[in-house]
């Protein structure tokens, strides 16, 4: 019997939103706390979108100004 991925079942842009973090977080060697503080979300809410769980409204909103304000500033 075939396992299936971890991912499975879960809509693409969540997985891929959590991948985009973990990449971003690993690139700039930024602890969880940290980023988590910068976007304004909690530790464990980061934790679980980098999972692959889809954030609450709240989160997700915070999450893309974040992006936002990271692609137009760089990162400091």
């Amino acid at each position: 019997m075939k396992k299936r991925p971890k991912t499975a079942g879960r809509p693409k842009i969540v997985t891929n939103l959590g991948l985009a973090l973990a990449a971003y977080q690993q690139k700039f060697d930024i602890a969880n706390g940290r980023m988590a503080k910068e976007i304004g979300i909690t530790g464990s809410s980061l934790s679980r979108i980098k999972g692959g769980q889809i954030p609450e409204g709240t989160s997700m909103a915070k999450i893309m100004l974040w992006l936002l304000k990271v692609r137009d500033l760089g990162r400091p």
